[in-house]
């Protein structure tokens, strides 16, 4: 029985343009998702309201109570200070670096592979995917893990230019960012 090295190429050809294809759709489908940035804020009376930032509209924050689901709209004028929440980045930084590494490890184990053994080129290609996967998936743990958390915004002054950029910073981050 003869081994059919071509077979092994179009396999190890197709898991790559599945892997590449994959990596490229997905940032697509997730921005379909995106939803605003969770915050508290802490209103100049003392009062607390946390929520999603839907959209920003001048200086008035459009917001979703977390466990009423009411509407709201906050002045940025009567705010003493915002907190924007963000969850932590390990697990999609583990997941990321783990397919990238293995996408790479496939392509260095293919390439790496002695063409004079019979079979090893798909196996190559499975190891070095796992074994580089399993390095970048640490890494991209790590750095997930690193990433810059909460943000805190203290609300100092009223004048509308500091407001106008306080407002153009939280627009970045709410669901609505026209």
């Amino acid at each position: 029985m003869e081994y059919d090295r071509r077979r092994d190429k179009r396999l190890l050809r197709t898991f790559v343009i599945c892997a590449l294809g994959l990596t490229l759709i997905a940032p697509a489908v997730a921005a379909r998702e995106k939803k605003g940035v969770d915050v508290v804020v802490m209103k100049k009376d003392g009062t607390i309201v946390q929520g999603e930032l839907l959209a920003v509209r001048g200086e008035n924050l459009l917001l979703i109570k977390v466990f009423t689901n009411e509407g709201l709209t906050e002045s940025l004028r009567e705010i003493s200070m915002i907190k924007v929440v963000r969850k932590n980045k390990f697990t999609k930084g583990l997941g990321r670096g783990f397919l990238y590494g293995a996408l790479g490890g496939a392509v260095l184990g293919a390439a790496v592979t002695n063409e004079t053994s019979g079979g090893g080129g798909l196996a190559m290609a499975a190891i070095g995917g796992i074994y580089i996967g399993g390095i970048g998936a640490l890494i991209g743990g790590i750095a997930g893990a690193l990433a810059p958390s909460d943000e805190v915004i203290a609300i100092e002054k009223t004048d509308a230019i500091y407001l106008a950029g306080i407002s153009s910073k939280l627009r970045r981050m709410a669901r609505d960012r026209s």
